[in-house]
């Protein structure tokens, strides 16, 4: 199969070129179109997008412990653009974590069509009690290894990101635990200082949750966890890019100080996701859904994003005024690089998995390939 369009992104620049497919590969990029080939014309392709940190959407989400919702998930995410995703389990009960994990991983072994579900962000429950969000403080637990062990063994060994407020972590038992044993950290729900954040990056961890949200602030003499993660060089900074969670300069200075190579856009999206406005119960709480495009808890407290994956790459230019390159790899090939997967996904390249995405000049999804397979019925 042959897909070509005026704007391919290689090599980090739009290009007119055809991607030619086979067997869910790329084989080979052609640096022309090709007459024979499924002509998108002006319209942009992309590496698939990559969503590392997302709850649910449409009434469901990943703590609900339900193989046939995480089934139905990975179906609907194409309509984003999303090839690959991570369910996040957040806060609920002990009992439901366990018994969320376990719905992931059977959803994964069936290998649903749609969205890869490439494993488990878990996002629970080591966190600060002064940091925790929305959450409910009294689910929360100090990390131990014994602890998320028993949540490997309920995941079937399919956790592939944890979050953890190191300061609560006894040594960085469990940090290191994880970095032996191939699990991304992902320090975030943290008051945590600056020093021991730095330490915590130098002893593995790969990624800071939503930058800016949910953990101590940067003060002139206590820089704490966002300024370790924009000033470390080896660590990813993930941040919510729909210019509320963060304002749009906290945007533009996290995107200007992690460059092009570092930085991660995430929707952080709740099971409140595409449904209309009104009042709802979620995440423990009544919320409302507001039509700035994020949840909020009656207080008025923001508790999650509404908005798709695709506007991210709007947002971040237009709202965090970054550069294009910098937008495109947030959500392509940063979050590969962050799991380790960049040997086979968020490029367009031959030899890699033929995941691709195709938007207008309007970022309205024309078209996903996951594995080289078209997902929308509406395909050129």
């Amino acid at each position: 199969m042959l897909i070509a369009s005026n704007r391919v992104w290689i090599d980090e620049a739009f290009i007119p070129a055809t991607i030619e497919i086979d067997g869910g590969m790329i084989k080979a990029i052609h640096n022309k179109k090709q007459a024979n080939a499924v002509d998108y014309q002006d319209a942009c392709i992309i590496p698939g997008l990559i969503d590392i940190h997302t709850h649910g959407y449409q009434g469901g989400g990943a703590a609900d412990g339900s193989t046939a919702f995480i089934k139905k998930w990975a179906a609907y995410y194409p309509q984003e653009g999303v090839t690959t995703f991570l369910p996040g389990v957040n806060i609920t009960t002990e009992e439901k974590i366990k018994e969320s994990l376990t719905a992931i991983a059977d959803a994964m072994d069936e290998k649903p069509e749609g969205a890869e579900i490439y494993g488990t962000f878990l996002q629970a429950p080591f966190m600060n009690h002064n940091y925790c969000g929305t959450y409910n403080k009294f689910l929360l637990k100090a990390p131990t290894v014994e602890h998320l062990k028993e949540y490997i063994a309920c995941s079937r060994n399919t956790i592939r990101t944890i979050s953890l407020a190191p300061e609560a972590d006894k040594n960085h038992e469990t940090l290191k635990y994880c970095v032996k044993h191939h699990i991304k950290v992902c320090l975030g729900f943290s008051g945590v200082s600056y020093e021991e954040a730095m330490q915590a990056i130098d002893e593995g961890a790969s990624n800071v949750v939503h930058c800016f949200n949910c953990m101590s602030p940067a003060f002139s003499r206590e820089p704490n966890l966002p300024v370790a993660g924009m000033l470390h060089k080896n660590v990813f900074c993930e941040v919510m890019t729909d210019g509320i969670h963060v304002h749009p300069a906290i945007m533009q200075l996290v995107g200007e100080m992690k460059g092009k190579d570092k930085l991660i856009s995430v929707t952080d999206s709740t099971s409140l996701k595409g449904l209309p406005p009104g009042m709802y119960t979620a995440e423990g709480g009544a919320t409302r859904v507001c039509e700035d495009g994020v949840a909020r808890l009656m207080n008025g407290k923001i508790a999650g994003s509404l908005k798709p994956m695709i506007v991210n790459i709007k947002d971040m230019q237009e709202k965090g005024k970054l550069p294009l390159v910098t937008a495109i790899n947030a959500v392509t090939i940063n979050p590969a690089r962050m799991l380790g997967i960049d040997d086979r996904k968020g490029l367009i390249k031959a030899n890699y998995i033929a995941d691709l995405t195709v938007y207008d000049a309007d970022y309205q999804i024309l078209q996903t390939y996951v594995h080289g397979k078209a997902m929308l019925s509406c395909a050129s």
